[in-house]
């Protein structure tokens, strides 16, 4: 006797009807699913959408953390005078041993023009005349000038005080105002305000006024601009936070005072 569709249906066994309908309501797996199960892959499509919320937890937790310094979080930060100077002293560096250290950025220091070099070996001459060395005076050049903690600076030349400038057995005093020890610091550099004089040419920089404020703002008394070009010098006094309240012109023959010692004047540029 034949069954009706219907009569079979109802005899179907129970697994058989659960399947059908589990079938039904789940899609199948595509082929790169049913890989990814056997060899137990990740997706590419689900890899993708891993990493991009795993991205976005990553610039959440750095916006959340404010405990870094602005320094460090500049792109354009390099290195400290610490590390600056022992890369040099190692040979580390390829802008020569007149490199400079401007916000953390290693500079190649400029080249002197030949008027410019002779100037300044003919003021260490007059500084030597005038007998500094016997009073405890080093006349340094190319002396590196710590202007901050991430700041180094090379003077063309400038005058620094010796243990034996502090005398005190001498009857009379060798300076208009004490100065500050200038023991070498950080990796033999020096404080500005530990000088008794910085000379300056205006090939030894290219800004010459961010310069001089930095030097008025880290203390230093007193500073030379030993221009050949134009025929003269400029001397800066008085530092006030970033600038210097005085300043005098001292053309060709004449002898310019140092304003930090007692009746030393020298002939800072040679008549033409």
């Amino acid at each position: 006797m034949r069954r009706s569709r219907r009569d079979r249906q109802r005899t179907r066994p129970a697994g058989a009807v659960a399947a059908e309908q589990s079938s039904l309501a789940v899609p199948p797996k595509s082929r790169q699913q049913r890989g990814a199960a056997t060899t137990g892959r990740t997706p590419p499509g689900v890899k993708g959408e891993r990493a991009q919320v795993e991205a976005q937890a990553r610039a959440t937790d750095g916006e959340r953390d404010g405990t870094r310094s602005a320094a460090f979080r500049d792109s354009r930060f390099e290195m400290t005078v610490g590390a600056f100077l022992a890369r040099q002293r190692s040979g580390a560096l390829h802008e020569g041993p007149r490199a400079e250290l401007v916000a953390g950025r290693v500079v190649a220091g400029a080249s002197l023009a030949p008027s410019e070099a002779a100037a300044l070996v003919n003021l260490s001459a007059a500084f030597a005349l005038a007998g500094l060395p016997d009073m405890g005076i080093d006349v340094v050049p190319w002396a590196p000038l710590r202007l901050g903690p991430i700041d180094l600076v090379r003077a063309a030349m400038a005058l620094l005080p010796t243990p034996a400038f502090f005398d005190d057995d001498e009857v009379e005093p060798r300076w208009t105002r004490r100065p500050r020890p200038a023991g070498a610091g950080i990796g033999g550099s020096y404080d500005p305000a530990a000088t008794l004089l910085v000379v300056e040419t205006p090939g030894a920089g290219t800004a010459l006024q961010p310069r001089l404020a930095s030097y008025a703002a880290a203390g230093a008394r007193e500073v030379w601009l030993l221009d050949t070009r134009r025929g003269w010098v400029e001397s800066f006094r008085s530092p006030w936070r970033s600038e210097y309240r005085s300043r005098t012109l001292w053309y060709p023959g004449e002898s310019v005072p140092v304003s930090a010692l007692v009746g030393v004047a020298v002939e800072a540029l040679s008549p033409p």
